[in-house]
Order: structure tokens, then sequence, then C-alpha cells
């Protein structure tokens, strides 16, 4: 069975708007970097996932893509 999972990615710069009493823009930012990095990192290991279409206007998720290449 073939199974693509499609990641949708907020800009990080407007990630995670609930925190902003608690943490800073920058702050919010690297948690939604870290989280997004988690995400694929994990799908890229799963074995049953082939294929990860990640959908973002952020800059950054290509390279966070280039590092967590889904399995072959």
């Amino acid at each position: 069975m073939q199974a693509t999972a499609v990641v949708p990615i907020k800009r990080f710069d407007a990630a995670k708007q609930r925190l902003s009493e608690a943490l800073t823009p920058a702050d919010r930012g690297l948690l939604a970097a870290a989280m997004a990095a988690d995400v694929l990192e994990q799908l890229a290991s799963s074995e049953l996932i082939d294929r990860v279409i990640v959908v973002s206007g952020e800059p950054e998720v290509a390279a966070l893509m280039r590092r967590h290449p889904p399995r072959r």
C-alpha cells in the first residue's frame, strides 16, 4: 500500500499566535520550526509513508525537507 502524508506548515513568523502572551515572536518561530522538523523527521522515518507533500509559504521548509527526505 502506498501512503502520502500532506503536511501544511504555516509561516514560522505567523505561527503559534495563541502563545503570544507567553513567548516572544522569535521564540514562537523557533518553536514552530522545531515542531515542523520533528514532524518531518518522523514522517521520513516511517515505513508506512511513501511520499510527503508539504504545503507552505515558509522559505525555511525547503531546507527542512532536504534534511529529512522520505525513505525510499
